[in-house]
């Protein structure tokens, strides 16, 4: 007769951990074999990855974990769906927000040109007056 029972999956480590035990057998006792896939799972998906360029002047590269990257992909979308149903439901609380936003750009941008344009001449006449005081002294 077959055997019915039913087989629980486990975790993704858990299976790990078994094909692990199948494969080595009696060379490593359970407990060191647990914290070797627990490390190397902490590893794989929640460390910084850091790939070395080897060309001359070239720095490494700093990647996110591959969870922070696969959550990242799987939720990209989502979140710009729930961004623009959130921008067309909130018209009106968003066009004041703009608009004060170009309001104070613009007025920052009008002094940031008006100090490049007289900058020169102010110093000319700050030398100037400089001059004159000195020799009237």
């Amino acid at each position: 007769m077959a055997d019915t029972s039913l087989i629980v999956a486990g975790t993704f480590q858990e299976r790990i951990f078994d094909k692990i035990k199948e494969s080595i057998g009696d060379l490593m006792s359970e407990e060191d074999l647990k914290r070797l896939v627990e490390a190397a799972l902490q590893d794989a998906f929640f460390k910084e990855r850091v790939t070395k360029n080897y060309q001359f002047g070239s720095t490494s590269e700093v990647k996110p974990p591959v969870l922070v990257e696969l959550v990242e992909k799987l939720l990209r979308e989502r979140v710009r769906v729930a961004v623009d149903a959130w921008l067309a439901t909130n018209q009106d609380k968003l066009a004041p927000l703009i608009q004060k936003m170009v309001d104070d750009g613009l007025c920052t941008m009008l002094r940031r040109i008006l100090e490049d344009k007289t900058q020169q001449a102010m110093w000319l006449l700050g030398e100037h007056l400089k001059q004159a005081l000195a020799g009237k002294l």
